[in-house]
């Protein structure tokens, strides 16, 4: 276990890639592995920079139109680090958005971890693809054949 973070856990990796550069050469930390103390500066610089959701909301008026029926987001329920969790919040923001309206597409894998790709057989991905023409099909064609 070395010192400065370099432990080679996941909260020293994740400083170490999205961190500033303390005046020591190494990164800042997010919070004190002691005491539990968060760095508001260093917080906010994770937000300022690496935050998709703060990123989204503050250029959805640019980003928006260009991400309307292209944003596909896979997470297992049971993530190892709760990264679903931050999924769940994005995906109801998605639902309030306007100018223009886009909920994307979220699916969670049921009791799947870490790294869940999504629907990996061929009968798994071509219902999803199914899902999604009925989901944008124009209002007037009729598909009384498909029912999923």
């Amino acid at each position: 276990m070395g010192t400065h973070g370099r432990s080679g856990n996941q909260n020293d990796i994740w400083s170490a890639v999205f961190g500033p550069v303390g005046e020591d050469g190494y990164f800042q930390p997010l919070f004190d592995n002691l005491t539990g103390e968060i760095d508001p500066e260093v917080a906010q610089y994770w937000k300022e920079n690496y935050d998709l959701l703060y990123h989204l909301q503050r250029n959805w008026s640019v980003l928006g139109p260009k991400l309307v029926n292209k944003l596909r987001t896979y997470t297992g329920d049971m993530d190892t680090y709760a990264l679903n969790n931050a999924v769940t919040v994005l995906e109801a923001w998605m639902k309030t958005t306007t100018d223009p309206h886009y909920e994307g597409y979220f699916l969670y894998g049921d009791r799947k971890p870490h790294c869940w790709r999504g629907p990996v057989t061929y009968a798994e991905r071509l219902k999803e693809m199914a899902q999604h023409v009925m989901r944008f099909k124009p209002h007037w064609a009729t598909t009384p054949w498909w029912n999923y």
